[in-house]
């Protein structure tokens, strides 16, 4: 009997041990969680949390480890590490939701670092565990995470369609994940120039923001919508939304206030409200330049070079435009440098300085033409430079005070007479030159603008033209179709009086095959234009009626040349 009761206790004892222990472990575990999210971005302080979860003997303790420690790896952008990672916490997850949130952290990271092929791995998994799970809030997860990778891939027509099935989903749901879905929808026909449309989705976006009342989805909805308007220069619509914004602006975080002081400032210029704009201006500036966001600080000295430029301080806007293109060539940001470089242009032409607004305008061309060239990055570099040497007046000042000091010497100035005549029969000589250069340039122009009338009356007389049928159901009229545009895996269709473009998916040169017939010639690597539209012919532009301006490339102008087009001339 004795015995028997020293068993039971000796059992009792150890169920009681080994509850204690797992009850100790949970609070052990749920206070390390909590100190790992407060310190999310600190990936020493992860790594040591990392460790301690290691030492307690528990699936769950396990999982938040390798969990801990991947977080810590993708802060310090060893990519690959955080994927191990994530993918040993999935191993040791034993519910749906940590197997969730692990690989949607894959999956994420993937996607950040630009691993598209590898994300989409981790989607399939996604989608397996909300099949096996019949989760179909996963599902809608799923899909708009696929969505997303498709979007990076350039697979615009894809996205769309898994946006539009994770919508269902969460709207079945009732789940506020809808938002973010209606807003990547709209992003994506905003990418394909769908203007209307995507204003369509940004709507469905905020009025479903307004529902779900969660601060962080109305902020991001209205700025979207707010944002959208303005760029459609629907400028009383962008200001209702940025106002709702304001009415809320002790619930936005520094990256919303900042942009939203930024926009209405902006907005404030176009509506000649000068003193707002500076209001709001004096707002965002000092937050944004005292951050560490290189393209904001190059944003906001854009908008104050606007602001001085709207109040006819050139030379303030010059300095502020200055700021902007300094960080830009610091920061080797091409796709923002080349139009500050024409912003500059316009700023010394409104000065009545002729010189550098050409020499602006001729780097704003050469930057926006070689952006896919390494080489011609660096030589635009150096250029810089090159026009930072002193002006003409100030060499023509060092001239006179060292002829004055030269005086005494007769020889010296026998020496200086030499070289100044040589200087004018050397100018004299460029002069002609350059005359002759100017007669032989206007010949040309003579000749190719007759030429060039000549084909437009034959294309006239002839009255050939058709219409084209697009895959998206679009019929287009050759005679109001101005250019075709090349943009990555699809084509933009410039129509005469019409505000934005036409997109599909589709090669230049099957649709130039459709258009060749009727007048339309390749002049560009990424343009076709129809010749009825040409206004004149530059040595490296065509201007099409409306004063619009396409590239006109060596390649196809040597083309067109063995051919004898009237377009040019030998």
């Amino acid at each position: 009997m004795f015995k028997k009761c020293t068993s039971i206790l000796v059992v009792f004892f150890v169920w009681f041990s080994a509850n204690l222990n797992a009850q100790n472990n949970r609070e052990l575990i749920n206070q390390y969680k909590e100190i790992c999210k407060k310190y999310a971005n600190n990936a020493d302080t992860l790594f040591h949390y990392s460790g301690l979860f290691l030492k307690l003997e528990d699936s769950t303790a396990q999982y938040e480890a390798h969990f801990a420690k991947a977080y810590a790896f993708r802060n310090t952008m060893a990519i690959d590490s955080a994927l191990v990672n994530f993918q040993k916490a999935l191993e040791f997850a034993n519910q749906t939701n940590l197997k969730s949130r692990a690989i949607r952290m894959s999956l994420i990271t993937a996607v950040n670092a630009g691993k598209n092929d590898m994300g989409l791995g981790y989607a399939e998994q996604m989608f397996e565990l909300a099949n096996k799970n019949n989760d179909s809030l996963l599902l809608a997860h799923a899909f708009n995470q696929r969505g997303i990778i498709y979007k990076e891939k350039g697979n615009l027509e894809l996205a769309i369609d898994d946006y539009i099935e994770a919508s269902r989903l969460y709207e079945a749901l009732k789940n506020p994940g809808l938002v973010n879905a209606y807003t990547n929808v709209a992003i994506a026909y905003d990418i394909l120039g769908q203007d209307t449309i995507s204003l369509g989705w940004f709507q469905k976006a905020y009025k479903d923001a307004q529902i779900h009342q969660i601060d962080r989805l109305e902020i991001r909805a209205t700025n979207n919508l707010a944002n959208h308007y303005k760029t459609l220069k629907e400028y009383d619509s962008s200001q209702v939304y940025y106002n709702q914004l304001l009415l809320k602006e002790n619930k936005l975080n520094k990256f919303y206030k900042t942009l939203l002081y930024q926009s209405l400032s902006e907005l404030s210029i176009y509506s000649k409200d000068l003193n707002q704009a500076r209001k709001y201006l004096d707002l965002a500036k000092p937050l944004i330049i005292n951050g560490s966001n290189v393209e904001r600080k190059i944003q906001i000295y854009s908008v104050a070079s606007k602001l001085e430029n709207a109040l006819e301080q050139y030379d303030e806007s010059l300095v502020q435009i200055d700021s902007a293109i300094f960080l830009a060539e610091q920061s080797k940001l091409p796709n923002r440098l080349f139009p500050l470089y024409l912003r500059k242009a316009e700023i010394h032409k409104s000065l009545e300085q002729y010189q550098p607004a050409t020499q602006y305008y001729e780097r704003y061309t050469t930057l926006r033409d070689s952006l896919q060239n390494v080489q011609e990055m660096k030589v635009i570099q150096e250029s810089v430079a090159k026009y930072e040497l002193d002006s003409r007046e100030q060499q023509i000042k060092d001239f006179i005070e060292n002829k004055r000091r030269l005086e005494s010497n007769f020889v010296i100035i026998g020496i200086i007479s030499m070289i100044l005549l040589l200087g004018a029969f050397v100018l004299y000589w460029r002069y002609k030159v350059t005359k002759s250069k100017h007669e032989v340039a206007e010949k040309l122009v003579t000749a190719n603008t007759t030429q060039l009338e000549k084909l437009q009356k034959q294309l006239e007389s002839q009255n050939i033209h058709t219409k084209i049928k697009l895959k998206n159901n679009h019929f287009i009229d050759t005679n109001e179709l101005l250019y075709v545009e090349s943009y990555g895996h699809y084509l933009k269709y410039h129509i005469e009086n019409r505000q934005t473009p036409i997109v599909e998916r589709q090669k230049l040169n099957t649709i130039l095959e459709k258009l060749q017939d009727y007048g339309f010639i390749r002049v560009h690597r990424s343009y076709i234009i129809n010749t009825q539209k040409v206004k004149a012919v530059k040595s490296d532009r065509i201007v099409l009626k409306k004063t619009l301006e396409v590239p006109f490339s060596r390649t196809y102008k040597q083309k067109l040349k063995k051919i004898n087009h009237p377009i040019v001339s030998d």
